[in-house]
């Protein structure tokens, strides 16, 4: 028996200027997400930033969320949304 796709999704701001790196290191551990932008200041490019969505699907929960959470965002902060 399969699990079906939850609609449960997990969402990891991060500072746009670490980008690059944040996108990498998904690769690297072969961990989907998908990034868009998030929040943009046209006065401080130090205030951009993306957000990185995760969705839970077959197998899956928060933990890929925390872990690049615990690497790349500011307080280590996932929130979680159906």
């Amino acid at each position: 028996m399969t699990k079906s796709l939850s609609n449960t999704w997990h969402r990891v701001i991060v500072k746009e200027a670490h980008k690059e790196q944040a996108q990498q290191w998904l690769q690297d551990m072969n961990i989907v997400a998908h990034v868009q932008g998030f929040n943009d200041d046209y006065f401080d490019t130090e205030l951009n930033t993306i957000q990185f969505t995760f969705y839970e699907h077959e197998n899956s929960d928060i933990s890929c969320a925390l872990k690049f959470a615990s690497k790349f965002s500011k307080h280590n902060e996932v929130r979680t949304y159906e």
